[in-house]
């Protein structure tokens, strides 16, 4: 299973993410704004041009098992669900999650189940994503954000459409 660090910014994570490439000698992974989200265009959200230009995803590999994710704070109206993704007012301390990468669907769900119980929460129930990850988060009873996205690349059309 590969594991992340997923960071969120303030505005500031394409500047960071350009000083982590230079530190870790390694190139961008890929890298999305908030303007460039295809769901915004479905729901129709008008962002600022400031806004637009914020980071919404990006990856560094540090490893072959290893990447440093981050993504700035999302635009008010521009999370996925009602939690905005479960991102809370920037503060330093609540802006980072750990992403993991299951080997299955029915792993991601097993892991999600766990990590909520006990006074934990999901988040956003694991479902296919417009990036092409069966995705969801949940918050443990620790305070803990957790991310699980299998990757569905490799799945039948009919597989995806039956999660």
């Amino acid at each position: 299973m590969k594991v992340s660090i997923y960071l969120t910014f303030d505005g500031n994570c394409a500047e960071a993410f350009d000083f982590y490439k230079n530190v870790f000698s390694t190139d961008l992974e890929c890298k999305m704004t908030w303007g460039e989200n295809s769901e915004r265009t479905k729901t129709k959200t008008e962002l600022s041009e400031e806004d637009g230009k914020k980071i919404m995803h990006t990856s560094l590999a540090l490893t072959k098992d290893t990447s440093l994710m981050g993504c700035d704070n999302p635009p008010e109206g521009q999370g996925c669900g009602e939690t905005d993704m479960g991102h809370e007012k920037f503060t330093v301390g609540n802006n980072m999650q750990i992403n993991l990468t299951p080997d299955s669907k029915k792993h991601a769900d097993s892991l999600l189940k766990a990590l909520s119980s006990e006074g934990g929460h999901v988040i956003m129930p694991m479902a296919p994503t417009f990036w092409g990850d069966y995705f969801g988060m949940c918050k443990d009873r620790f305070g803990l954000t957790w991310m699980l996205g299998y990757p569905l690349e490799g799945e039948s059309k009919e597989t995806k459409e039956n999660i």
